[in-house]
């Protein structure tokens, strides 16, 4: 695979919960939004067609997961045209409120074979969790307002000249 980052992959085979889940000692932050993307390849050993991965980001409320947002990367040839290419697939878990029952929680992280005869692997690489700050709506708002208001004065400024 030519886009590998560094020398190593992860390879998962294809067997319903082989894989990863880790509870990382970051947190679920009000205000922020996640998106957790990583470089897969699925098909390695034969795979067979419609074999599934998750992808996820969770938390645990005491002994129980709870997933927040998950994405399913199903292996066909059209969606892995080639063997030398890892393709980024991603999850996306939109602004963390400050009531939302995650908020303060440890970020849970899922890559997970969700099917499969045991035929075949996906290869993982390049793993990034990223966290945006993200405005509540009402600053929207009044960014949106301020800009109007910024917008009308200058067009009456242009207009008395």
């Amino acid at each position: 695979i030519t886009n590998v980052d560094g020398s190593q992959a992860l390879y998962v085979f294809a067997i319903p919960t082989a894989g990863l889940f880790q509870v990382l000692p970051a947190t679920f932050e009000a205000g922020m939004q996640y998106d957790l993307s990583v470089g897969i390849f699925g098909g390695g050993g034969n795979m067979p067609e419609g074999t599934t991965f998750l992808l996820g980001l969770s938390y645990l409320d005491g002994a129980n997961l709870v997933p927040l947002a998950t994405t399913t990367v199903t292996h066909s040839a059209a969606a892995f045209p080639t063997t030398t290419l890892f393709k980024d697939y991603s999850v996306y878990l939109p602004r963390v409120g400050e009531g939302d029952a995650w908020a303060g929680k440890n970020i849970g992280i899922q890559l997970i074979a969700t099917s499969g005869t045991g035929v075949g692997y996906w290869d993982l690489d390049n793993v990034r969790l990223t966290a945006t700050v993200v405005p509540e709506p009402g600053t929207w708002a009044m960014l949106g307002v301020g800009g109007a208001l910024t917008a009308m004065a200058v067009r009456g400024v242009r207009s008395r000249r």
